[in-house]
């Protein structure tokens, strides 16, 4: 991990494209893969796969969070703004915002 650690802070990927980091973490792993130790190559991409997968559903439950974020910044603005004849109605929609953002935070935390 020591050589993988310092392989990436020492390439500069910013200004590549994924496949040089994809490369370099793919030539370091296969100097430890070895059928001996029981470790497959096919297991180590399944679970490089995974964890790519699993970053992938964090990545868009904080989009989905963040819009949320809007909707409710957007709809107490609405409330401010209100004249007294719709009130109750933005200030339901405001609560269902609210609602709405708790749950996916809830969700993103558990």
């Amino acid at each position: 991990m020591k050589e993988l650690n310092d392989e990436i802070k020492s390439s500069n990927y910013i200004d590549g494209d994924l496949s040089d980091l994809g490369n370099d973490i793919g030539r370091i792993v296969s100097k430890y893969l070895s059928d001996k130790i029981g470790f497959d190559k096919d297991d180590f991409i399944a679970g490089y796969k995974h964890g790519i997968s699993n970053s992938d559903k964090r990545i868009i439950k904080i989009k989905q969070i963040l819009r949320a974020a809007g909707k409710l910044a957007e709809a107490s603005k609405e409330v401010i703004h209100a004249s007294s004849w719709n009130l109750s109605q933005k200030i339901q929609h405001m609560s269902e915002a609210l609602e709405e953002y708790d749950r996916l935070i809830w969700e993103y935390e558990r």
